[in-house]
């Protein structure tokens, strides 16, 4: 069995990190040298793992101030009401079905 490179491994373990604290939206998040030292990989790996948390919304990059925590994505609930005596289109459900399954997924 293939193990995870080690910057996969990090990004994991941080958004545990992140996902398990409930105030930290705004906090500074540790820099790459921090984040190379604590996790014992090279700086390269830190920013990659820094990037894969940017790109799933959970940080964010600001040049020359550092990079903060957004927090985690929190599903929104959503109630579609749909009449149906209305006469909607035949292709409109099939829509807001795979919608909702993406709003789910978040």
């Amino acid at each position: 069995m293939k193990q995870e490179p080690l910057w996969q491994q990090t990004v994991t373990k941080l958004k545990r990190g992140i996902l398990a604290s409930e105030n930290c939206a705004g906090a500074r998040f540790p820099s790459l040298t921090d984040l190379s030292r604590e996790y014992g990989i090279s700086k390269i790996s830190a920013l990659r793992a820094v990037s894969e948390l940017e790109q799933a919304g959970l940080v964010k990059r600001i040049p020359r101030r550092g990079t903060f925590i957004i927090g985690r994505s929190r599903p929104r609930a959503i109630r579609v009401l749909l009449d149906f005596k209305q006469g909607w289109p035949a292709n409109i459900l099939p829509i807001i079905w795979e919608y909702m399954r993406g709003v789910e997924a978040q």
